[in-house]
């Protein structure tokens, strides 16, 4: 509970170098956005603590202002957090993360979100830098 916590307060200020300190150099962030395309999503990967302050650091240039962010479905069993959130300001309608957190370190492991914003571009999708990616599975 405290690392979702700390996560959840980091990323409502924006704050990419807070926001590394809940990952480890092991950690993925798998990302799609229905908001680019009809149909199939975007798809990204982030790896390891230099992907996670890209992540962050591109997202944020698309949420700008997260005052009106809510969150009408937190789930937390064990080390999992599932998260439903909205924040009509930037434009995000609808967006879910589940994020799952290291029994042992507190850190996140893997973080997987689905999210609908017309416009957010991270990086080249998957399918252009498939030899980036360290691995589809947990560490």
């Amino acid at each position: 509970k405290n690392s979702w916590d700390h996560h959840l307060a980091s990323f409502t200020k924006r704050e990419v170098d807070k926001l590394g300190l809940g990952y480890t150099d092991q950690s993925q962030i798998l990302m799609y956005n229905f908001g680019l395309t009809a149909g199939a999503p975007s798809e990204h990967h982030f790896n390891g603590l230099e992907g996670v302050n890209a992540c962050y650091s591109q997202f944020f240039h698309y949420l700008t202002d997260t005052a009106s962010l809510v969150a009408p479905v937190t789930r937390i069993e064990d080390n999992v957090v599932f998260f439903v959130w909205q924040c009509p300001s930037c434009k995000v309608t609808f967006a879910t993360d589940t994020v799952i957190f290291s029994p042992q370190t507190g850190k996140i492991v893997r973080h997987t979100f689905v999210i609908d914003l017309p416009g957010l571009r991270l990086g080249p999708p998957m399918a252009e830098r498939s030899d980036q990616v360290k691995s589809n599975t947990l560490p």
